[in-house]
């Protein structure tokens, strides 16, 4: 990936807060290569300061470990109230992805999200396969899989996918409480060509 499809991958999730700001949706980020980190939570969104860690978060540049990091965000932001997280909200998890994982699924992280009704939009960039692309998404997968074949088309999705995700059933808890939404944005897994050569680069927020 390089630095100017970096920042529109940011731009997107930038672009997606403001639009729903004034829901109940909640957002909370991760990066992931070898390693995972948290951009940031649902403290940091709902505190203010999503956007200014969003903008400082250096892209991270090694293997794509796509299901370990599903495995971090189920325990780490949506399953841990102290990351901000409603153990009773309606969950969703976007994942943008133009490569193919470099991990396997051992710990059935798909299944543990199926079991635990946490949505999975996944959009596909360039030259990842359609078979990657609707494995990861939840079902009715043809409803939760897209594809463009640059990542300039990421601004084109957006009035879709934020349709989607407002329209999330709301809360689990009894009729008459806010509904609330929380939205976990995972990272992208990139695979290009460069100079001769076939670069993994790291996904990126």
């Amino acid at each position: 990936m390089k630095a100017h499809e970096f920042q529109m991958n940011k731009d997107f999730i930038k672009n997606i807060m403001k639009t729903l700001s004034n829901s109940s949706i909640k957002f909370a980020a991760v990066q992931f290569s070898s390693d995972i980190r948290t951009v940031f939570d649902f403290n940091d969104y709902q505190n203010g300061f999503a956007e200014e860690k969003l903008k400082n978060e250096a892209h991270m540049k090694s293997l794509t470990n796509t299901y370990r990091a599903i495995n971090y965000i189920l325990n780490n932001l949506l399953n841990n109230v102290l990351s901000g997280a409603n153990p009773n909200a309606v969950k969703a998890l976007v994942i943008i992805t133009d490569g193919e994982p470099s991990d396997n699924d051992n710990k059935n992280v798909l299944k543990t999200c199926d079991e635990q009704n946490i949505l999975r939009y996944v959009i596909g960039v360039g030259k990842v396969t359609l078979a990657t692309v609707t494995h990861l998404a939840s079902a009715p997968k043809h409803n939760n899989t897209f594809y463009i074949q640059q990542y300039s088309g990421l601004q084109g999705l957006l009035d879709n996918l934020q349709k989607k995700i407002y329209n999330i059933q709301g809360s689990k808890e009894a009729h008459g409480r806010d509904r609330q939404r929380e939205l976990s944005q995972s990272g992208f897994s990139v695979v290009y060509y460069e100079d001769s050569h076939l670069i993994k680069c790291c996904p990126s927020v």
